[in-house]
């Protein structure tokens, strides 16, 4: 049990696949990443209903670059195959190899203790994390609204 409540699953590490993905990338800062992540998400949604397109996964948020300087994410949907997008959408994929992996159920304010918890894992076994970690949102808050019960898979990178 995390200091809010949430729970987690023990850090597993496995090996997993690229998948292609469509994305709106942005810049952040923390005050404004949920909001940013939200309209990213929209966005995509609205350019694969309109492409036809059908997401084959639930929605995700990659963090791509996180120094005291500059924050980065791209937000969206992981697709069957690679398509080039259009507008504010681009093509990009989730990475193949070796992932240190946590589900996390509960509110999203324990992600940061999840991810730091993740973090942590791959540290103690002396391994080096491969850029940032990945939230895939497994409930879908508009279907599920008590914030307890949302599952959120951690995902991070290792070289």
């Amino acid at each position: 049990m995390t200091t809010n409540g949430s729970t987690q699953t023990d850090v597993t590490f496995v090996e997993v696949t690229a998948q292609p993905t469509l994305v709106v990338q942005f810049n952040f800062d923390q005050r404004e990443i949920g909001e940013l992540m939200g309209a990213a998400l929209e966005t995509v949604h609205d350019y694969l209903k309109t492409a036809q397109i059908q997401a084959i996964g639930p929605p995700f948020t990659r963090y791509l670059v996180w120094t005291d300087d500059q924050k980065r994410a791209e937000s969206g949907f992981p697709v069957e195959w690679a398509v080039e997008g259009g507008g504010l959408v681009v093509a990009s994929a989730l990475p193949s190899g070796r992932v240190a992996r946590l589900v996390h159920t509960g509110p999203y304010s324990g992600l940061m203790e999840a991810k730091n918890q993740v973090l942590d894992a791959i540290r103690n076994r002396g391994l080096t994390p491969d850029g940032g970690p990945i939230e895939i949102y497994v409930t879908n808050p508009y279907e599920e609204t008590n914030d307890t019960k949302y599952q959120t898979e951690i995902i991070w990178p290792i070289e």
